[in-house]
């Protein structure tokens, strides 16, 4: 493998075909120097010359150029290629998944009745347990549907190849977590308590919930408040939450990349983007829901689409972009 950040162009070397340009590593099939530019700033570890000889197809989408129909098109031609080992792929995936949550629901009803502080710690290292199974396989998922975007073949095995990253996957999304999800939440709350002391509630039937149990309370209004004040704070939420819907490709494409580095990099790709990836999102929940809708039949192959698209997305965002990576 290529390390595309190795620091040629340090030493004084510089690229084979722009030689005007500081190298930035070297390409993994002839040797070469490449500079960023030939690089893709560590998208490639093929030189142009090398990519073209091997064959190598070249994602066409672009930060700068890319459309939906382009994407749409490029990802259901690769999905109609290789539609088959796909879905076999995302099934394999589904049922590790649920494996997951099988495995810790025994353990979690073993010391229900036990102390209430082993339940919590419990409870709480086998919640850490699903996400981390879930998002490794996730990831693992991620990295056939990079390898068919690429226009190779959708290898099952490639399931498995992302479990050295667990450690990673589970830093990044407690951090995301912290950094958004708490924050929203206190949010929710210190709106609705105001909502509630504005309805003529008073601070401590709120504080004990005694508002919520008096038969004197009006529901609809209560209900209202609930509702306004998640409108509310869908915005803020969409915005700082949308990024983190790209944490599993940038930790699956990115080799190296540490948990607080691959938050900051899907940060950096979601800049004046999520509408996009909200538009990709809510495509693929369409999708999933006509494979449900279709005697769930479909189901399995709608999702490996809803996946193709995300990937493709990812891929496209990050051509362009001037964020390094050493993929792999």
């Amino acid at each position: 493998m290529a390390v595309m950040d190795s620091g040629s162009g340090g030493m004084g070397a510089y690229c084979a075909l722009h030689p005007v340009l500081g190298a930035s590593g070297t390409c993994e099939r002839c040797g070469n120097f490449m500079c960023d530019l030939c690089g893709e700033r560590g998208a490639q570890t093929f030189c142009p010359g090398c990519r073209e000889r091997a064959g190598h197809p070249v994602f066409p989408l672009r930060r700068d150029t890319w459309n939906f129909s382009a994407l749409w098109d490029y990802c259901f031609a690769a999905f109609k290629r290789d539609w088959l080992m796909l879905s076999v792929a995302m099934l394999v995936a589904m049922a590790m998944s649920v494996g997951a949550n099988l495995v810790s629901k025994p353990l979690e009803l073993l010391v229900g009745d036990g102390a209430p502080l082993l339940s919590i710690v419990v409870s709480v290292v086998l919640a850490v347990f699903v996400q981390m199974a879930q998002g490794v396989i996730g990831m693992g998922m991620m990295r056939v549907v990079f390898d068919v975007l690429d226009g190779g073949n959708a290898d099952v095995a490639r399931l498995f190849s992302q479990f050295h990253k667990a450690g990673r996957y589970v830093g990044a999304t407690l951090l995301g977590g912290v950094a958004v999800f708490l924050p929203l939440l206190l949010l929710f709350s210190v709106l609705s308590f105001v909502g509630l002391v504005a309805m003529g509630y008073s601070v401590e039937s709120i504080v004990t919930g005694d508002v919520f149990r008096s038969t004197d309370v009006d529901v609809p209004a209560a209900l209202g408040v609930f509702v306004g004040v998640g409108v509310l704070t869908l915005v803020p939420g969409l915005y700082f939450g949308l990024p983190l819907y790209l944490i599993q490709e940038e930790l699956t494409f990115n080799e190296d990349v540490s948990a607080v580095e691959a938050l900051r990099n899907c940060y950096a790709l979601a800049r004046g983007e999520r509408l996009s990836v909200l538009g990709v999102a809510l495509v693929g929940a369409l999708l999933g829901l006509a494979g449900m809708l279709a005697c769930c039949v479909g189901l399995i192959p709608t999702l490996a689409l809803s996946q193709l698209l995300l990937g493709g997305l990812y891929l496209a965002l990050r051509k362009g972009s001037e964020l390094k990576a050493r993929p792999r």
